[in-house]
Parts: C-alpha cells; structure tokens; sequence
C-alpha cells in the first residue's frame, strides 16, 4: 500500500501559517522551495525552523541559497535542507583535494569553477577518444564519469546534440555540505 500524499501550494508568498494544516506529523514532510528571493527564503526556513520539533521536514531549495549572507548554518542543518546543483565540488574527496595541490603548485592560485570543469571535460572526451575513437559520440549516451565537479552522464536530445542529465544533490551536516547520494538523509520515525 502506497501511502505517499502530495500537495502543491502554488502561491508567490506561501508562509508557514499556510503549509501547516497541510503538514503531517507522523511522516516526512518535504517542502520543496523553489524562490530565490533572499528575504523569502530566510523567513520560511526561520518559520519552518519554529515547526521542526512538531513536523519531521526535509527542504530542497536551490544553489542560490548557499551564498546569501546571513543564512543560519542549524536551520540548514535541522531542516534537512537539500540543494539541488548542476555542479558541486566535495573538498573532502581525496581526488579534489589531490588536484587542488596541483593547481595551486602549477598556477599560485585556488581553482574556480571553469579550472574544475575544464579538468572534468578534458579527462572525459580524452578518454572517449582513446577508448572509442571517431565514433565516440555514438557512445555518449552509454559512458558515465564520475568527475570531480558533476557526474557525466549524457543523454541525446534529437537535433539538439547531447545534454548532461546528471544533478548534485548536497545537504548539509556538522556545518559542512556533503553528497546527498552517500550521505543521504534517513527519516527515522
């Protein structure tokens, strides 16, 4: 038996006092807040945060979230908030904090985004072409690579190429971001 229940408030300025009655005490309660308006966000996690201990609740925002000043770490933490990203580097992976080293011994810098993306790509179509040839883009589809910004995972898109259809998921634990996907969130009743 699936007892699964989900609503949709489709409202510019849902508050706490509106999701609510809809909440349930005795399941998760996933609350998924697609705003990037700053001051949005900082009062429903802080009225959310005033409901934690009645709702078990697990939030999914977006990147935006993580570089607005101010934002209190323990409502991320004690609202489970998930954030959904096309590309997140774990400084703790042993790869990522190996090519950080490097980077900085090679160019006297840290590596932004662009660094760790390019280094991804690279790694990934090089070896497409080692492994496969002129006939790599017939095998796309098939070849997932784990990098170390984001996941390849391609998909074709007829007429439109290749798309990567892999998401980051991150939350938060012990004031650090971690992968969702093997550190995943375990609501326990």
């Amino acid at each position: 038996m699936n007892d699964t229940a989900f609503t949709e408030l489709r409202v510019p300025r849902t508050t706490a006092s509106a999701l609510q009655p809809r909440l349930k005490k005795d399941s998760l309660n996933i609350v998924i807040a697609l705003s990037r308006d700053q001051i949005f966000v900082f009062n429903l996690l802080r009225k959310l945060y005033a409901l934690r201990e009645s709702y078990p609740l697990l939030v999914v925002g977006l990147p935006d979230w993580v570089g607005f000043s101010g934002l209190d770490p323990e409502y991320m933490m004690a609202l489970n908030v998930h954030i959904i990203q096309d590309s997140w580097v774990d400084y703790r992976d042993p790869s990522v904090r190996d090519f950080v080293l490097e980077f900085r011994e090679d160019f006297s810098t840290e590596p932004d985004s662009f660094a760790f993306q390019g280094y991804d790509l690279a790694i990934h179509f090089f070896r497409m072409l080692m492994n496969y040839g002129q006939e790599f883009p017939r095998c796309a589809a098939e070849v997932k690579h784990k990098g170390l910004q984001t996941t390849y995972q391609f998909r074709q898109t007829p007429g439109n190429g290749f798309s990567n259809t892999y998401v980051n998921v991150f939350r938060f634990v012990d004031f650090q971001e971690v992968d969702a996907r093997t550190h995943p969130y375990v609501y326990d009743p």
